[in-house]
Formats: C-alpha cells, structure tokens, sequence
C-alpha cells in the first residue's frame, strides 16, 4: 500500500501531496495528520509518502510529534516540503531525520510552491497548474525508481544543514473579529490546542503556531489578520520572495 501522510494548515499541501501520491500509485491511502496523531505501521513493501509544509525554514513542530507515531520496516519514503515562495533551507533534512528514526529509508525528495499562508499576495494562486503537473511527473519518476529498486540503499541528496537553523516562531497570530459565531469549528481543528473552547474568538500566543488553519476552516471567514499586520507581513516577505521558485525533484 502506498499512505500518504500530510499535515496541511490550508489544504494546499494536502492537493500537492495526493497529486504526488496519485501518480506514484492508483491505490493509496490518504492521511491526515494535521489535527491529532494518527497510528500508522508500514512493512517493507508498502510505501510512505509525507507532505509537510515549511515554517521559517524548518517543519512544523506538531508535525515532528506526530510523526513519532508511524512507524516503519526499512519502508521507502518519500518527502514533499511545500513552501511560500521563499526557501525551504532544512525541511527536508529535518524530515528525513525524522523518518530515518523510525525505520524509513529515504527514496526521494521534493518541493513545491504554494502561495504564502500569511501574505497572500506572495506565490498568488501557486500551485498552479504547471506545479500540479511538474510534481505528477516527479511521482512518476519516483514510481519508476520504485519499481526498479536501484539506488534505494542510498539516500539521496537533500539540501539543507545539520543542526537545523533556529526556529523561533512567528510574531503574529491570527484572531478573530466580530463575525465570530462560536461555531468552534477551528477549536477541534487546531493542531496545538490554541484555540479555547469556551472562548473560540481568542487564541493563545504561546501555543499558536501560524498554520493558518483555523483562518481556513472559519465558515464565517472570521478569523485572520488585520490588514495592517498583512501588509507587515507582506513587506518583510517581499525581498526574500521577489524571484519566483520553482518546484525541485531529488533522488
């Protein structure tokens, strides 16, 4: 069975990481790690394909405790980092490390663009359809290194640097305003317990990781920024984000 795995705040990591999946395998598993941990034991021939996004660099925190609960038997895995149009600098290493310590061999890694969670205006309506098909055509060339069995005692290469760069979290939390209904809808989907049931218009700084989730799921679009930290955001972004990305296979 081939399982593909992914923590995604806006859906959009979710998208790229079954577009992946669906071209290595028409048979797959979908998983959503997102919100709680999943259990999840993979044998030798099954595959893993894991679909994370980057934070300032690195994958996010819940992500790394959640994946302490899928384990693998010397299982090919494969890794997707998806990023806003900035860099992506030691996701993928991160993530590997994280997979080799529970018994996966790294067959591939890959990256993909999406617009920023944070400033919209950056990567603005990525993935588009020519991301969508550059990483169908890295699952099939993943599919058939796969099926051939060649190379995969040897890790690939993967940019990126050990110790992983210092993460230091994000100064700004999403909260919401007056269209707030109480539905509670982005308490039960926030994947670090920031948001309080009793009080779902708030959110706590401390835990708050900037997914952008509950903003995603809101069926009142009460959540988010104000316009004047957007455009904070956006101006701080803007330099490091100016040359647009591309999508990068490595076997």
């Amino acid at each position: 069975m081939v399982y593909g795995i992914y923590f995604s705040g806006t859906g959009t990591t979710k998208k790229l990481t079954q577009v992946l999946v669906s071209a290595i395998s028409e048979e797959y598993q979908m998983l959503d790690i997102t919100a709680e941990d999943t259990e999840l034991s993979c044998s030798h021939e099954d595959v893993l394909v894991a679909g994370v996004p980057v934070f300032g660099g690195r994958i996010p925190t819940p992500v790394v405790n959640r994946l302490k609960h899928i384990t693998g038997d010397k299982t090919p895995a494969v890794l997707l980092a998806v990023y806003g149009n900035r860099e992506f600098e030691d996701a993928l290493v991160e993530l590997s490390d994280c997979l080799q310590a529970q018994n996966f061999v790294i067959a591939a890694g890959c990256t993909a663009i999406a617009q920023h969670s944070m400033a919209p205006s950056i990567a603005k309506g990525r993935p588009e359809e020519s991301d969508l098909s550059t990483v169908q055509k890295f699952g099939q060339t993943i599919k058939k290194k796969l099926e051939s069995g060649e190379g995969l005692e040897q890790e690939p290469f993967l940019p990126g640097n050990r110790p992983y760069k210092e993460f230091k979290g994000v100064p700004f939390q999403p909260g919401a305003g007056k269209r707030c209904a109480g539905c509670g809808i982005c308490v039960k989907g926030c994947p670090v317990q920031a948001i309080p049931k009793d009080h779902p218009e708030q959110t706590d700084k401390e835990k708050c990781i900037s997914c952008m989730h509950c903003v995603a799921v809101c069926p009142s679009n009460a959540r988010g920024f104000s316009k004047m930290v957007t455009q904070m955001i956006t101006m701080k972004l803007k330099k490091s984000c100016s040359n647009r990305k591309e999508p990068e296979l490595f076997l």
